[in-house]
């Protein structure tokens, strides 16, 4: 019994040693879509974040929802800018993330993308007035578009290590909300299996520059 554990133990080890390489190395590759001197878009990736901003305004067309929930991106991550304004544009209300401790997040009304501040880690965030925080309703329909490291084939995805976002997709699960999950990232970052973990909640699309993968 005792030799079962120490087993179990160097397998959960070694699949947190795995998934951290693999997070690295993939992150890596998509830090070369910056103009290294610059670190600002560099032509291709600008290329690319128009062609996945085009699939989720498609997507939004075929499958209107009315209430939103995005990331502001950072970074070498895909860009947001445009579909946020797409969004805003089109009368849809829009919810953006605000870190307020230890792996808890919660989501904030903008009307724009002007009322952004610098927040954790230098990324944009919403002021977080209590007045504009999410409050969702069983009874309604919400579509959350959600950043990554590394996704795989099957929906699976895997953070920046934080569990920022695992712990609200669990919770959204918990309070069995109507929420679609849609993961944005470059092909780049996909890989044929992820190491999964019971916490773990898959996306509903993932969409590349090529389309959903799903």
């Amino acid at each position: 019994m005792e030799q079962e554990k120490i087993l179990m133990k160097n397998m959960e080890t070694k699949i947190i040693a795995d998934k951290k390489q693999l997070r690295k190395d993939i992150l890596a590759k998509r830090e070369k879509l910056l103009e290294q001197e610059t670190k600002t878009p560099s032509l291709e990736k600008q290329f690319l974040d128009n062609c996945i901003t085009n699939h989720l305004v498609l997507h939004e067309l075929k499958h209107p929802c009315q209430e939103y929930l995005c990331y502001i991106s950072y970074k070498s991550e895909v860009d947001t800018k445009a579909i946020l304004e797409f969004l805003l544009s089109h009368g849809k209300r829009v919810y953006v993330p605000k870190v307020l401790g230890s792996t808890i997040m919660e989501f904030f009304e903008i009307k724009n993308t002007d009322e952004l501040v610098c927040g954790y880690q230098n990324i944009p965030e919403p002021i977080g007035d209590n007045s504009r925080k999410f409050t969702p309703k069983q009874d309604r329909q919400y579509r959350m578009i959600i950043p990554g490291s590394v996704f795989d084939t099957s929906g699976n995805r895997m953070g920046y290590g934080g569990g920022f976002y695992d712990t609200y997709l669990q919770k959204c699960m918990n309070e069995r909300l109507q929420m679609e999950k849609i993961a944005i990232a470059y092909e780049l970052q996909i890989v044929k299996k992820l190491p999964t973990e019971p916490h773990d909640v898959p996306m509903d699309y993932i969409y590349t520059e090529k389309g959903n993968i799903l």
